[in-house]
């Protein structure tokens, strides 16, 4: 039966490529899906070793292609959806191209998971990166997210849970769903971002304000309720004493055997994709030594902290989609050396979320970088160039073009060498053709 899809799907991606009109990641899935409704049930029988599921709003694509590259050091046979296309029709083009494969590792949508789920049957291991708001007018609140997994999870008394101890909605699920869980964490004990819009300001559990002893990005952080038991738990793995050197991320990773993890990309954001790799990888049986060294050469896949070059111009590419994401990515640029152009692509798309009001709740009076050139792009590029306006960057370095390939000539004309390209998820299709001509650079 699986024959039939899988040839559709190849013949389909075989036909995008032609065609230019992109990776062939969702489409090839999407005609399979439809034409073969029980397609994926029917493939995640034939996975005699499971699957494992990263979800959550930031760090999917990354944490998974970590997970990945230590599981592929490690010698594994599996299947990912390594390109970031995590809904239905991405996991069924994964399947159509490994259909082989006796293990799947998948980066799943945080508002899918009950259908997934319900499709697949249950996963082995399922993380949880975070809940942050992302496109209102598509998920609504954090809170009907957590409600829908922890709906699902309590389902599935045979997965365990790799869960971010340092969020209190998704630690408010790990305990709630009555699954085996391993709790992940930083300690960062100059918390910074008290001054930060919350996503989870009251405790989940009774409604009463939450106190923190120290808040380091949105509601992440060392977390009490005054009111009930709920509070911060312990972390089976954390990362401590974290540090930029060189424009790279490093810590120490306790709860593991060997300690030092030390990153190719910066920000306190990848620490913890790093953290919740390793976990999970632990948990299918990868030592947590090797897993550190595999993360030691991890590169970056497309969109996420990737790096090309023309010359002596690099550009560095982040999506960017949400006030946490973006205060993150912000304040991760803040500590890279050296004169600097930002270009911000901002679109509002279906996949993008239509309300682009997020961007008011982005910090960036506190965190927004020096830069001798900040350009503006993409289908609300005056709304994002006002926001910036209010955010002090001074007329004569600010201008809106309508390209990014007249963004980045812009800044190349301006003398620019170090350009910083933060475009929401639509906007990567546009950047990839700009850029296709640039070599990819390897940290």
């Amino acid at each position: 039966m699986e024959l039939f899809p899988r040839l559709t799907a190849r013949s389909v991606a075989t036909a995008v490529r032609l065609s230019g009109a992109g990776q062939a990641s969702s489409m090839p899935g999407k005609v399979a899906n439809a034409l073969f409704p029980g397609y994926l049930t029917s493939h995640g029988r034939r996975l005699t070793e499971g699957f494992a599921v990263v979800t959550g709003t930031n760090g999917k694509t990354t944490t998974a292609n970590m997970a990945a590259g230590a599981l592929t050091d490690a010698g594994r046979d599996f299947v990912t959806n390594s390109e970031g296309a995590n809904l239905l029709s991405g996991i069924a083009t994964a399947f159509s191209r490994r259909p082989a494969a006796p293990f799947a590792l998948l980066e799943i949508d945080e508002a899918i998971v009950p259908a997934a789920v319900a499709l697949l049957g249950a996963p082995r291991v399922v993380v949880l990166t975070n809940l942050f708001r992302d496109q209102l007018d598509r998920y609504g609140e954090v809170n009907r997210l957590a409600e829908g997994w922890l709906d699902v999870l309590r389902r599935l008394s045979s997965s365990v849970l790799v869960a971010n101890a340092d969020d209190p909605l998704v630690t408010w699920v790990a305990q709630e769903s009555g699954c085996e869980t391993v709790f992940f964490g930083v300690d960062v004990r100059d918390g910074r971002a008290d001054h930060e819009v919350s996503d989870v300001a009251i405790c989940p559990r009774c409604a009463t304000m939450l106190e923190y002893s120290s808040r380091w990005l949105s509601q992440l952080g060392d977390y009490r309720c005054p009111s009930c038991s709920f509070a911060r738990p312990p972390r089976d793995l954390e990362a401590r004493d974290l540090a930029t050197v060189e424009g790279h991320a490093e810590a120490e990773v306790t709860g593991v055997t060997a300690g030092k993890l030390r990153l190719r990309v910066p920000g306190l954001h990848n620490v913890y994709n790093a953290v919740g790799a390793v976990a999970l990888t632990q948990r299918l049986g990868v030592d947590p030594a090797a897993a550190l060294r595999s993360l030691s050469a991890y590169q970056p896949v497309f969109g996420r902290w990737s790096l090309v070059a023309r010359g002596d111009t690099a550009v560095q590419v982040n999506l960017v989609k949400n006030p946490a994401g973006m205060n993150q990515t912000l304040r991760a640029l803040c500590e890279v050396s050296g004169e600097k152009a930002l270009v911000f692509v901002l679109n509002d798309n279906i996949a993008d979320g239509r309300d682009i009001s997020w961007i008011w709740d982005v910090d960036m009076e506190e965190l927004l970088p020096a830069a001798a050139l900040v350009v503006t792009s993409g289908t609300r590029k005056h709304e994002m160039a006002l926001r910036l306006s209010y955010a002090g960057v001074p007329d004569e370095a600010l201008a809106t073009v309508d390209s990014v390939s007249a963004a980045l000539e812009l800044a190349a004309g301006r003398g620019a060498r170090a350009i910083y390209l933060l475009p929401t998820y639509t906007a990567l299709k546009e950047v990839r053709g700009a850029l296709a001509g640039w070599k990819e650079v390897r940290q």
